[in-house]
């Protein structure tokens, strides 16, 4: 994506943003002000992918979030590498993970509400051996979807999928699950 298409894209979001906002007391609880806050924990059982190896790593995140609106949402997430895969002599870890994301959610009446995220993350990947420690980094858009069953009112159970970066050779995706808390 070249610089003028980022700016077209961020003034667009810019614009967008505070009308949701704005739209989102039309469709709130009347006994509750405010748009819901939330935080959760995941277990991500994530991969990476070179066309060549297959490498399988795990990493806890933890992400805060905002819902303006019942179908709308935004939030940030951090994550960080469990374990390391050894291939070959070399130990390989996704050493961090950062993301922003737009959620649209389908809500319905049931305690199951799929969802879809997209945004933009930042991943670094450390690899380590006895020749010494080299550190790749890179930033790409990321979307993935997922499920939040509610086990009790403000706490629900999610499983998702997403895939982090793809530069054309290196894939970076998994599988999470976690917890979410409403405030």
């Amino acid at each position: 994506m070249n610089t003028s298409n980022r700016m077209n894209l961020l003034t667009a979001a810019a614009a967008i943003f505070p009308l949701i906002i704005i739209s989102s007391p039309a469709f709130a609880d009347p006994y509750k002000s405010g748009p819901d806050i939330y935080a959760g924990v995941y277990y991500n059982f994530a991969s990476i992918d070179d066309g060549f190896d297959r490498l399988s790593v795990e990493t806890m995140s933890a992400k805060i979030g905002a819902q303006p609106h019942p179908y709308f949402g935004i939030e940030g997430r951090i994550g960080f590498s469990t374990d390391d895969h050894h291939l070959r002599g070399v130990d390989y870890s996704l050493d961090n993970t950062l993301g922003a994301y737009a959620v649209l959610h389908l809500a319905n009446q049931s305690p199951v509400t799929p969802y879809f995220l997209f945004g933009a993350s930042h991943v670094e990947i450390i690899a380590t051996s006895s020749a010494g420690t080299t550190t790749e980094e890179d930033s790409d858009f990321s979307f993935g979807a997922g499920l939040d069953i509610e086990i009790a009112p403000g706490l629900s159970g999610n499983i998702e999928y997403l895939q982090y970066y793809d530069n054309g050779t290196t894939i970076i995706d998994g599988m999470g699950l976690g917890a979410t808390i409403r405030f």
